[in-house]
């Protein structure tokens, strides 16, 4: 399983390098063609955003459902960015991990930077979706990324007990901080789910003041969703709030954070997976 991850990281990161060459730092349009991220004719200058240093800009717009699917590569689904930042008056944006269409990679949005900057005074929604028969969406944070303020991620639960068993889940890894944003770890929406939507704060990730909401299974047998802190130090919870709903109906998994001396738990296809 190891090295399945390990052959998987790599060759995310040979594709990454290569499309880097293609793709540029550029600003959502006013006017796009469409809501894909993938299309170059929704940016100026008309380039993806897809590398580590590069920055996704965001201001108004007629188009503010955002979807990402299929990578530019066109051969798995993981979207690289250094930062996302909303300049001051931008548009209320959704930005939804749409499964992959023809493989059975996770949609994925790495930020290598500065990570979500929310200069635009209204909250910015993001979604990690449930699949029926693929991976779950998943955002990463990794080196110093910070999820930012007023931003809200949704995990959704999973709802089919072969491809939607896990649910959607975003990690932190290295120093990366969820800042104060709002993380919303939805319940599963089947009996037998192994995991509702989840929240992973590893390695020296810290939180500032976020605030964490796991919703419960949404039927009997169904998971609920979590936060799970395995941070090491200097990472640290700050004044975080954690909100865990009890469940409602009769054999619902309530929910609830995961606290643990445990530094790096490894999630499926992490592309920080440790041996």
């Amino acid at each position: 399983m190891h090295s399945h991850i390990k052959r998987f990281a790599a060759a995310v990161a040979l594709m990454a390098g290569i499309c880097t060459l293609q793709a540029g730092s550029a600003t959502w349009n006013l006017s796009p063609v469409n809501n894909h991220w993938s299309k170059a004719a929704n940016w100026t200058p008309a380039t993806v955003p897809y590398g580590e240093g590069d920055v996704a800009s965001f201001g108004v717009s007629s188009i503010i459902d955002v979807v990402l699917g299929d990578a530019p590569n066109g051969t798995d689904a993981t979207n690289i960015v250094g930062d996302i930042v909303f300049s001051v008056g931008a548009s209320a944006y959704t930005f939804t991990l749409s499964p992959t269409t023809e493989s059975y990679f996770p949609t994925i949005l790495e930020f290598h930077g500065a990570g979500i900057t929310n200069n635009s005074g209204v909250a910015q929604n993001f979604i990690a979706t449930r699949s029926d028969t693929k991976n779950s969406g998943r955002f990463y944070f990794l080196n110093s990324a910070s999820a930012g303020e007023n931003v809200v991620i949704t995990n959704q639960g999973g709802n089919n007990v072969t491809g939607g068993a896990y649910g959607a889940f975003t990690q932190f890894w290295d120093y990366s901080t969820a800042g104060q944003a709002t993380f919303v770890n939805e319940g599963g929406q089947v009996s037998g789910t192994i995991y509702g939507g989840v929240t992973d704060l590893l390695d020296y990730s810290s939180a500032e003041s976020a605030t964490f909401i796991n919703e419960p299974g949404a039927i009997s047998g169904a998971a609920a969703g979590h936060t799970f802190v395995g941070t090491s130090p200097p990472g640290n919870i700050g004044t975080s709030t954690f909100i865990n709903n009890a469940a409602a109906v009769p054999g619902a998994e309530g929910a609830g954070p995961k606290l643990t001396e445990e530094s790096q738990r490894v999630q499926p296809f992490s592309p920080r997976a440790r041996p």
